[in-house]
C-alpha cells in the first residue's frame, strides 16, 4: 500500500519538550524525504496517548531555511 506519492516531503513540527518518531519511521520505510522542526514550547507539553498538546513559538527565518532545504 502506498501512503503518498513518490517525492512527497514531510516537515514535522515538535515542541522542544516532546518528540515522537512515528512519522520519521513511516517516511523512512516509505522512501519519503523527512525533516523536523523543533519549536520553543510555551509550557510543559500535555501528553495524551501519542498526542502532544501545547502552544509553540516558531522562528520564521529558521523555518524558511528548513523549508528551502527540504525542497532542494
Amino acid at each position: 500500500m502506498q501512503l503518498s506519492n513518490p517525492g512527497t516531503q514531510l516537515l514535522e513540527f515538535f515542541p522542544d519538550n516532546y518528540v515522537n518518531h512515528l512519522f520519521y519511521d513511516i517516511c523512512v520505510k516509505s522512501g519519503l524525504k523527512y525533516d523536523y522542526f523543533v519549536c520553543k514550547a510555551d509550557e510543559l507539553t500535555a501528553h495524551l496517548g501519542d498526542n502532544a498538546l501545547t502552544n509553540v513559538t516558531v522562528d520564521l527565518q529558521t523555518l524558511e531555511a528548513k523549508v528551502r532545504a527540504l525542497l532542494v
